[in-house]
C-alpha cells in the first residue's frame, strides 16, 4: 500500500464516560431520583476510522498497529504499540484500544496508525491523529468538592482539617517533619560498678546491673606468649606453654648452663679438635697463618711451608690433562703466542679457523667493519598493522616479505640502496592469486607514498615511504588480513 494512496479519518468515542457520572433515568410509572448504578470505568476507549486506497473505500481485513505519542511528529512513544487484525467494511472500521491509565495524566496525546492490507509489501504509517477530550472529561478537570461523590467525612466541609501532632520520647518535631532525638537515644550509661564488679546489663533508664568478677579486682586485659612460649589470650582463662623444639619427651625446662654428663655446656667453652667430626668451621676459629699440616699432600713438600701462588701457577697445570686450562686462569681474557710455551696451541687454533683467518668474529655484533652482514627478521600482525624498517645510511639491503598465508597473500623479494636523498628499490612480487610482476620505485625525502603493494583478497601488504626529511631513510611495512613475516639483510 502506497502512503500517498491512503486516506484515513479517525474519531474517538468516549460515551463510556457517561456511565460513571450518575445520570438520572425514568423507570416504569414513577420517577427514580437516585443515581444510576454504575460499574468501575475501565481504561479502554473506542476508536473509529475510515480507510481509502487511492480514493476507493477499502473492504478487507487489514493488520493495524496503534502507537500513542506525546507529539504530532517525532516525540517519544507514550503507549503501545498494539497490533491487531481489523475488518474494514465500506472503508469504515471500529477498534477498542487500551493503553492503560499511565499515558493519560492530562498531557496531549497523538495516535499513530500503521496499516498493512492483503497484497501490501509492508506496513504504511499514516499521519498521527490528535486524541481530543470530550466535554465531560474537561468538566472533570474542574469539578469542585461539592461535585464529588463519596467524599470522606473529614473533607465534607471542603476543608482539610488540621491535625495536631506531638513528638514522643526519642523524637523531635520541626514543623511537619519528625526526626530522631539522638541526644535521648544515645544517652550515656548513668550507673557504675564498684571494684571487683563488671557491668552485666544496662537498663532502659541508663542504670546498670553489676556482677562480681571471678578472682576479684585486677587490671590484666591480655596475656601474650613471648619467645619460647605458646598459648595466651585476651579473654577468659588462658594458659602459657613451653614451645619445645627438637626430639625428646621431657616436659620440664632446664637452665642453659647446667651439665648433664657433658652433653650440655656453658655458652663460652672449648673443644678439642678430635671432638669436631662434622660441619664447617667459621674462619674466625683458626688463624690464616696456622699450620694445618697440609704440606705432605702438596707435591710431597712435607715439613715445609705451603707453596706460594706464583709457585703453584707454575706447577699444577698438567698439560697432558684435558680441560686443565680454564678462563679463570687467563688474567686479561686473551691467549697470545707469548702465553704458549712452544706456540703449538695457537697454531692449532689458526689451522682450524680456515685460510686467511683473522679471527675477526667480533663483527657478528652487527656493526661490522669486515665481511659479516646484519640480519633482522620479525613478524608484523594486522594489529597494530605497521612497522618501521631501519636502514643504515649509504647501505645496500635485501628485504624478503612473505604473508602468513602465502597462497592468498603472496610473497615479495626486494633489493635496494639508501643514500643522502632517497631509498631506491627493485622488486619481484607474487600476489597469491596467480599473478606476479617486477618493478622499481624510489622514496624521496618528505614522500609518504606507497612504492610496493602485493597480496590478494583481504590479505594486502605494502611498503611505504615514511616521509623523513633527513637521512637515514627508512621504510614502513603494513599488513592487512593476516600477519606479514619479513627478513632484512644489509
Amino acid at each position: 500500500m502506497k502512503a500517498t494512496g491512503v486516506f484515513f479519518v479517525g474519531i474517538v468515542l468516549a460515551v463510556s464516560l457517561l456511565l460513571s457520572l450518575g445520570l438520572e433515568a425514568t423507570w416504569g410509572q414513577g420517577q427514580y431520583t437516585g443515581a444510576i448504578p454504575s460499574v468501575p470505568l475501565g481504561t479502554a476507549f473506542t476508536y473509529q476510522g475510515q480507510l481509502k486506497r487511492d480514493g476507493a473505500l477499502v473492504n478487507a481485513t487489514c493488520d493495524m498497529t496503534f502507537t500513542l505519542y506525546d507529539a504530532a511528529t517525532g516525540g517519544t512513544p507514550a503507549g503501545g504499540p498494539i497490533t491487531m487484525p481489523v475488518t474494514v467494511t465500506g472503508g469504515l472500521f471500529t477498534v477498542v484500544l487500551d493503553f492503560g491509565i499511565t499515558p493519560f495524566a492530562g498531557e496531549a496525546r497523538w495516535l499513530e496508525v500503521a496499516v498493512q492490507c492483503p497484497g501490501d509489501a509492508g506496513f504504511t504509517t499514516l499521519p498521527r491523529q490528535p486524541l481530543t477530550a470530550t466535554p465531560y472529561a474537561l468538566y472533570s478537570q474542574q469539578s469542585p468538592w461539592s461535585g464529588l461523590l463519596n467524599v470522606p467525612a473529614g473533607f465534607a466541609d471542603n476543608v482539610d482539617n488540621d491535625t495536631t501532632y506531638s513528638a514522643g520520647s526519642g523524637l523531635l518535631l520541626t514543623g511537619t517533619v519528625f526526626a530522631a532525638d539522638t541526644t535521648y537515644l544515645q544517652r550515656r550509661v548513668g550507673g557504675v560498678c564498684g571494684s571487683g564488679y563488671a557491668i552485666r546489663e544496662i537498663q532502659t533508664d541508663g542504670s546498670v546491673v553489676c556482677e562480681p568478677v571471678a578472682g576479684g579486682a585486677g587490671d590484666i586485659t591480655a596475656v601474650y606468649a613471648g619467645p619460647g612460649l605458646t598459648g595466651g589470650g585476651t579473654i577468659g582463662d588462658v594458659t602459657l606453654n613451653v614451645d619445645f623444639a627438637g626430639s625428646g619427651s621431657a616436659a620440664t625446662v632446664a637452665r642453659s648452663d647446667h651439665d648433664h654428663a657433658g652433653i650440655y655446656a656453658p655458652l663460652v667453652h672449648t673443644h678439642n679438635a678430635s671432638d669436631i667430626v662434622a660441619g664447617t668451621l667459621s674462619t674466625d676459629r683458626y688463624s690464616a697463618y696456622a699450620d694445618l699440616g697440609a704440606e705432605g699432600y702438596l707435591d710431597n713438600n712435607a715439613d715445609t711451608d705451603l707453596l706460594t701462588r706464583v709457585q703453584a701457577d707454575g706447577r699444577f697445570v698438567n698439560e697432558g690433562q684435558a680441560d686443565s686450562v680454564t678462563s679463570g686462569m687467563i688474567q686479561d681474557g686473551a691467549v697470545t703466542a707469548t702465553d704458549m710455551q712452544d706456540g703449538a696451541a695457537l697454531a692449532e687454533i689458526l689451522d682450524d679457523d680456515g685460510s686467511g683467518s683473522g679471527l675477526d668474529a667480533d663483527t657478528v655484533d652487527g656493526y661490522h667493519g669486515g665481511n659479516l652482514a646484519r640480519v633482522t627478521y620479525g613478524t608484523l600482525y594486522p594489529s597494530p598493522g605497521s612497522v618501521t624498517i631501519e636502514i643504515p645510511h649509504w647501505t645496500p639491503f635485501t628485504l624478503h616479505l612473505a604473508s602468513g598465508w602465502p597462497d592468498f597473500g603472496g610473497v615479495a623479494f626486494v633489493q635496494g640502496f639508501e643514500n643522502d636523498w632517497y631509498v631506491g628499490i627493485t622488486y619481484i612480487k607474487y600476489n597469491g592469486d596467480g599473478t606476479s610482476s617486477v618493478g622499481g620505485a624510489e622514496c624521496y625525502e618528505g614522500n609518504t607514498t606507497t612504492i610496493l603493494t602485493f597480496g590478494s583478497g583481504g590479505y594486502i601488504y605494502t611498503v611505504q615511504c615514511p616521509g623523513e626529511t633527513t637521512e637515514p631513510h627508512n621504510l614502513v611495512l603494513t599488513a592487512t588480513g593476516v600477519e606479514l613475516r619479513y627478513t632484512i639483510m644489509y
